[in-house]
């Protein structure tokens, strides 16, 4: 899978999609359930006095859930690592509530049941 990449108000420069493929082929490989991923890069307007900001914003859709972020930075290349890496946080954080199934059972993790197999260990 291939992510959709729209750069506006700028040229669409090589090198800012190779680097965005790089960072996505990383994300792609923590999870494969990704089913679709719309990455938008733009320059704000609104930061006269900043000079240019460049803007990433990373929309994922995973089963069951949509995760967007959105980053700023003078550098275009420092925003699109951070916008990636703000969205492999989020898809850690939304893994981590999934529950976790043993059989048919249901188990949701909390400090009482991280480890369904302590109690037969311990004897209890």
């Amino acid at each position: 899978m291939l992510p959709q990449v729209i750069v506006r108000s700028m040229s669409n420069s090589n090198s800012i999609k190779y680097h965005i493929h790089k960072h996505f082929q990383k994300l792609h490989k923590i999870s494969h359930k990704i089913i679709r991923c719309r990455i938008s890069v733009d320059i704000e307007n609104k930061h006269h006095h900043k000079g240019k900001v460049f803007s990433i914003s990373i929309d994922i859709t995973i089963p069951g859930k949509e995760l967007v972020t959105r980053k700023q930075n003078q550098n275009v290349y420092i925003a699109i690592r951070d916008g990636f890496y703000a969205i492999e946080k989020l898809l850690q954080k939304y893994g981590k509530r999934k529950s976790i199934v043993i059989g048919n059972d249901p188990i949701y993790p909390s400090p009482d049941n991280l480890n369904p197999f302590d109690s037969i260990a311990t004897g209890g």
